[in-house]
């Protein structure tokens, strides 16, 4: 029974964080705002241009220095457009890993055309993320809501040891334990033999094996962790291990070895005949 609770103590975790993450991943920005009308814009960042950057040459980041940017603006309606500021934000799992802000403070007045150049410095994304991130580069009003996006895939030239690292090391050694528990379970014939308690174990062994596969594959710049492709991994992991563990035959479970130390127990005499009165010769 202690590897079951411990196996429902770690789904609870994980499915915790996968529920919460979810949401949040798939749904669009709820403070983003509409476009301004009239609105044209293109941003530079290291020399590429964010409109041209996906996932077969993403936008290469270091934590060793300033990181030059080029925005241009170009407002072709009736009204005046406010920019107050610029960010560069990676996201996984619904989970911010790096976020930086630049003030810009610009004031477009119809038919205006303007251009900045600034940097923005980021040395310290090496201890925040590593590998492949999905990130978003945005354009905030006065009112600190989002006017307009663009997504990119980044690759973060980090560390294993920054936090983006350490996060997924730790849901490596959660899945790892809670694996272990149940190799040993099942060598030990101790898992549950109700179909749906077994299922649940191993669909938080799945859940796991799933998260623990997305950290890998963004760590080694394999895959960008977008909201469909870690779900998906999650989905198809957790599934398959919920039916291996509801189909999964059991046998009889072992009986208890017998301990040697403790002494056999004694042999009752056996009673005594006596011979009834009509047995007795006379």
């Amino acid at each position: 029974m202690g590897g079951a609770w411990r196996g429902l103590i770690i789904l609870r975790f994980l499915l915790c964080m996968v529920t919460v993450a979810i949401p949040a991943a798939l749904q669009p920005t709820l403070a983003a705002a509409a476009q301004p009308t009239g609105l044209t814009w293109s941003a530079t960042i290291n020399g590429r241009t964010v409109a041209d950057v996906d996932s077969n040459e993403p936008l290469v980041l270091a934590g060793d220095g300033s990181t030059p940017i080029q925005l241009n603006l170009t407002n072709s309606g009736s009204t005046a457009i406010k920019v107050r500021s610029v960010r560069l934000e990676g996201r996984v799992m619904g989970m911010t890993f790096f976020r930086y802000t630049t003030r810009l403070d610009i004031v477009l007045a119809p038919g205006a055309t303007t251009e900045r150049r600034f940097d923005l410095d980021l040395d310290d994304l090496t201890g925040q993320a590593v590998g492949l991130i999905p990130a978003k580069f945005q354009l905030l009003d006065d009112r600190r809501t989002v006017v307009v996006e663009d997504s990119l895939p980044v690759r973060v030239r980090g560390s294993l040891t920054s936090v983006y690292g350490v996060f997924g090391l730790a849901v490596a050694g959660i899945t790892a334990v809670l694996l272990i528990s149940l190799l040993i379970a099942l060598s030990q014939r101790k898992l549950p033999s109700n179909r749906w308690q077994r299922a649940v174990l191993f669909l938080a062994a799945g859940t796991g094996l799933g998260l623990t596969l997305t950290f890998t594959l963004s760590a080694t710049r394999l895959l960008t962790p977008g909201a469909s492709a870690w779900v998906s991994l999650v989905a198809i992991f957790g599934a398959g291990a919920f039916l291996v563990g509801y189909f999964l035959p059991l046998g009889t479970a072992r009986p208890d070895p017998i301990d040697a130390s403790e002494p056999e127990p004694e042999p009752k005499p056996e009673p005594e005949y006596e011979p009834a009165d009509g047995d007795r010769l006379p």
